[in-house]
């Protein structure tokens, strides 16, 4: 079993940073991602309010490269999904035991940034209009809708509110 001081669930922007900032600061760390780091960021055209970017940057250029920043520093990566989170009984300075399909870890800290998904509402169609009509990020695909008659599906802060507070 090998230990890390730092295990990070997740693999999107989140748990990238995560991973980068822990192996920078000199802790030996282990980014976990059941799929392709970056998450949520692949799927994203043109990203235009990110510090850093004045023209905007992909998702899928952004994602990698903050993959390959985390690595140039130390972190390392592993694919595989965790199944279980508890603290080690024989362990001293009560690590954690992070157990995946293939292996089992040990870590003095664990930070989870296993992000989220979108919901599909289940109509019909629905899977072949994604990217053609149906869009999961109101920020990024808004602008391409400009002037046009849409529908929201949803609240809180993945839809634009209703009423005018003022």
């Amino acid at each position: 079993m090998t230990r890390y001081d730092i295990l990070v669930v997740g693999g999107g922007l989140a748990g990238l940073t995560a991973g980068l900032f822990a192996a920078r600061a000199g802790r030996s760390t282990l980014v976990l991602e059941p799929q392709v780091p970056g998450g949520h960021l692949l799927n994203i055209q043109k990203i235009e309010d990110f510090p850093g970017f004045p023209d905007g940057v992909s998702g899928f250029e952004l994602g990698p490269n903050t993959q390959m920043q985390a690595m140039n520093n130390g972190a390392e990566f592993a694919m595989a999904e965790i199944q279980a989170l508890a603290r080690a009984d024989d362990a001293p300075d009560g690590d954690w035991l992070v157990t995946t399909s293939d292996e089992e870890y040990q870590a003095g800290a664990v930070i989870v940034a296993s992000g989220s998904h979108a919901r599909a509402l289940g109509v019909p169609g629905e899977d072949r209009l994604i990217g053609k009509g149906i869009s999961h990020c109101a920020s990024c695909d808004g602008p391409l809708f400009r002037g046009q008659t849409v529908g929201v599906a949803g609240g809180g802060d993945g839809a634009p509110g209703g009423a005018d507070p003022g």
